[in-house]
């Protein structure tokens, strides 16, 4: 089979978004971008979209209003973080309403991850489409809902920062006992000293101050 030129690309993937299309595509064209819109369209037809999208999220979790949905499809910053913070909450209370009724999210009292997915594409894509940079409020919706705290990459990241955080501190407070230093940074006290003995926590400990 012949190698497609850009333009048979471009139109395999806006007829169908196979996955395998766009990956040719990013490949053998980097840093240009190929029509993978899910919530943009071209033209005078978006603002009816925006609304309708608004509209059938609203009608899926009623905590989203659908004017702060039309923000995030215009790139309003404000609105955006807003919609990301309602979520962020959303997930928090849903956590803890599962406790007390493991239907939750079936009889909808709580939000679903498919509303989630939903909302953090439509995130993503607006701060692509009107070329910002992702926020903060974004970050947190993102790392929260992946659960990266209770992923075990992160969690090795987490404590390796953290033991370097507490050498770096020991440094600079010499005089700080070990139980002070374990009640500061709330960690076992048996913990600072197995990191004592560790070479790497060592050097950062004695390592000269910039």
């Amino acid at each position: 089979m012949d190698e497609r030129n850009e333009y048979q690309l471009i139109e395999a993937i806006r007829k169908a978004k196979e996955i395998e299309d766009i990956i040719e595509y990013l490949k053998r064209f980097p840093g240009k971008r190929p029509p993978i819109w899910d919530f943009y369209l071209e033209g005078p037809d978006q603002f009816a979209v925006s609304v309708q999208f608004s509209y059938d999220l609203h009608c899926e979790f009623n905590s989203i209003h659908w004017d702060v949905v039309n923000g995030v499809f215009h790139g309003d910053q404000r609105q955006t973080d807003q919609f990301c913070i309602i979520i962020l909450e959303a997930l928090v209370a849903r956590e803890k309403l599962v406790e007390i009724d493991p239907h939750a999210v079936s009889s909808k009292s709580a939000i679903g991850n498919h509303v989630v997915d939903f909302c953090v594409c439509l995130v993503l894509e607006s701060f692509c489409y009107h070329g910002r940079v992702p926020s903060a409020a974004f970050q947190a919706l993102v790392s929260y809902h992946n659960g990266m705290k209770g992923n075990r990459f992160y969690k090795k990241r987490f404590s390796d920062n953290r033991k370097i955080e507490i050498a770096l501190f020991m440094r600079d407070n010499p005089d700080w006992s070990l139980r002070r230093v374990a009640k500061y940074w709330n960690v076992d006290f048996s913990t600072i000293l197995k990191w004592k003995n560790d070479p790497v926590f060592r050097d950062f400990t004695n390592s000269n101050k910039n």
